[in-house]
């Protein structure tokens, strides 16, 4: 699914980091930038595991839930689990990549887990955030 990208989008995109922060106002167009991002992300590789973090769970929902389903649902593989926030994509190579949609909230939930890709929105929200960063997300992205 092919979406336009304004100037300032393209910065993002161009940006070779590993870790990328934006500080983006309102109308910028993060939430549908993200989407995509994510899409993209899971469709690229086989076996790849994205996650997208709100400050809880039901602005995950809220946020993301129904535009990510509708950018991604020419290449579903299997009904989207709707009490888990998770979306299984069909690869560009016909493999599989597993999106999920998390809160904040119950981010000690994660340890153990492993991500290859993580978009964190609305991170001003998150209570403890360097902890969280550090001791439970970080390792999962190594």
């Amino acid at each position: 699914m092919e979406f336009g990208l304004h100037p300032a989008q393209k910065q993002i995109v161009d940006c070779n980091r590993r870790f990328i922060v934006a500080n983006c106002g309102r109308k910028f167009g993060k939430t549908v930038y993200a989407a995509h991002d994510i899409w993209h992300c899971a469709f690229a590789r086989n076996g790849v595991q994205v996650a997208y973090l709100a400050p809880n769970y039901g602005e995950a929902r809220d946020i993301l839930w129904s535009l990510l389903k509708k950018i991604t649902q020419p290449v579903w593989n299997g009904e989207p689990n709707e009490s888990r926030l998770e979306l299984r994509v069909k690869t560009c190579t016909n493999g599989e990549s597993v999106i999920f949609l998390k809160g904040w909230e119950a981010v000690e939930n994660l340890r153990g887990m492993e991500f290859d890709y993580l978009v964190l929105d609305e991170v001003a929200k998150y209570k403890n955030f360097w902890e969280g960063w550090h001791e439970v997300l970080r390792p999962t992205l190594t």
